[in-house]
């Protein structure tokens, strides 16, 4: 759940941001650009951490990686494919 608060704070955040520059491009260096940058830091930093720390604590293979179902995580970040009953296959046909 709380890589989910985490998401929505940047997305909220990051369209402030945008929505700032675009009114305003040429007060880039202005103190709220530069607080809600780097609140957007921040929050991105947190949300990287608690990510590879749920990676780390859930042993070799995550389940669901991606959110379809279908994926899994190595140790090593590497995500994979898993087979799927109703795949087609790619092999060459003889």
């Amino acid at each position: 759940m709380e890589i989910r608060r985490l998401s929505q704070e940047i997305e909220m955040l990051r369209n402030e941001l945008n929505s700032m520059v675009k009114s305003d491009p040429v007060n880039l260096h202005s103190p709220q650009v530069q607080e809600i940058s780097s609140k957007l830091d921040t929050l991105i930093l947190q949300f990287m951490n608690l990510r590879r720390h749920e990676t780390e604590s859930t042993g070799s293979l995550k389940a669901d990686a991606a959110g379809d179902g279908l994926h899994t995580v190595d140790d090593e970040g590497t995500v994979r494919g898993r087979a799927r009953s109703n795949a087609i296959s790619t092999a060459p046909r003889r």
